[in-house]
């Protein structure tokens, strides 16, 4: 019962967060189009989020990658989608100590243009 007790005490005292808003050097852009297009045509519709990704300083951006016919995290992913229509895009950024900016400021100054 003591050992339940400080448990229960400790943990109390943690802070606990589940998903860090700091140390993100990945940035994922989900992309759906109607259904009915073909994975060329949904080349094309993601080539202006090309655009506003090469758009980024150059001590912030470290490459990306784009998937089309696949919205996955990983090889893994339960949560796999497929279908011509839909893409993601990986952004894959400079550690958050060689950059100015959080990866939330990063987002928050792209997310209008992707709209």
């Amino acid at each position: 019962i003591v050992i339940l007790g400080m448990t229960f005490f400790a943990l109390g005292k943690m802070k606990f967060i589940l998903f860090p808003k700091e140390n993100v050097e990945i940035i994922l852009i989900k992309a759906e189009f109607d259904p009915a297009i073909r994975a060329t045509q949904t080349r094309e519709k993601i080539k202006p989020i090309e655009t506003i990704i090469q758009s980024l300083p150059k001590d912030e951006l470290v490459s990306y990658s784009i998937k089309i016919g696949v919205q996955q995290t990983d090889p893994d992913d339960p949560l796999s989608r497929y279908g011509e229509q839909l893409a993601i895009i990986t952004v894959f950024l400079t550690p958050e100590v060689e950059r100015k900016r959080f990866a939330k400021d990063i987002v928050d100054s792209i997310e209008p243009e992707l709209k």
